[in-house]
């Protein structure tokens, strides 16, 4: 009987593995209806920058959530993703040397933390530029109600 602690730290690894996989896919479905929301709202800004008091202002405010949208748009950017799972014949030599099932589990667990660590560097990533599109798109809007506002109090 093997050590059941190797084989529950192995299965643990690989849920990690597949709980990382769901995060990304659910940021990346965040970040590009984020994009979808500053390009509507950059299209809103240009259609009324006409009738507006600083109708600059609300053309610039447009092209800083364009930008923004880029931001989110390139966090989603496809990347080197690693996922739980093997093939048949990653064991082969294993099965063929009758390798120990607690050697298998601590390689698979091994294994496992290098992609987590490798993946965790890929979402940093894409993070950062998740980040700056919004600190973009919040300033950008701030900006440009701010001086509409200041704007319409000087006509």
């Amino acid at each position: 009987m093997g050590n059941k602690l190797i084989e529950k730290a192995a299965s643990m690894s690989q849920e990690k593995l597949e709980k990382q996989y769901q995060a990304a896919n659910f940021s990346d479905q965040r970040a590009m209806n984020f994009a979808g929301v500053q390009i509507a709202v950059a299209a809103i800004l240009c259609g009324l920058a006409g009738s507006s008091p600083a109708p600059i202002a609300m053309l610039i405010g447009s092209g800083a959530l364009l930008a923004a949208a880029f931001f989110a748009w390139w966090s989603v950017m496809p990347s080197t993703f690693h996922v739980i799972g093997a093939k048949f014949s990653d064991f082969q030599a294993d099965i063929e040397n009758n390798v120990s099932l607690d050697a298998i589990f601590s390689e698979i667990g091994k294994y496992s933390d290098m992609h987590i660590d490798k993946n965790e560097a890929a979402r940093r990533n894409c993070s950062w530029h998740f980040r700056w599109s919004f600190l973009i798109s919040m300033w950008s809007l701030g900006l440009t109600l701010l001086v509409q506002f200041i704007a319409q109090i000087n006509v």
